[in-house]
């Protein structure tokens, strides 16, 4: 198993069940500063993701970290459907 498989695999995994805990929420009831922080939560967990990927790939990418790290590469659906089909072998329409 790849260095990279084994870093990314399990931050994308707690970041979609992040995701999916999100979406089952009932916001009706929350507060502004209780969903604010629910979202801050998922931005972390993107970040962590990206974090990852950097860490496992600095030999080919040595800048990705202080890019991730500043704000510079960021996550995206993109990114999302990319790890779905690498790590997950789900086919993303």
């Amino acid at each position: 198993m790849s260095l990279f498989v084994q870093n990314v695999t399990p931050a994308f995994k707690d970041l979609l069940a992040a995701k999916a805990a999100f979406r089952e929420r009932d916001l009706s009831n929350a507060t502004v500063d209780e969903i604010t922080q629910a979202l801050d939560k998922l931005k972390a967990a993107e970040k962590h993701v990206m974090l990852m990927w950097a860490k496992s790939t600095t030999d080919i990418n040595p800048g990705m970290i202080e890019a991730v790290k500043a704000g510079r590469t960021t996550y995206t659906l993109a990114i999302e459907r990319h790890l779905q089909k690498t790590l997950l072998n789900e086919e993303v329409a």
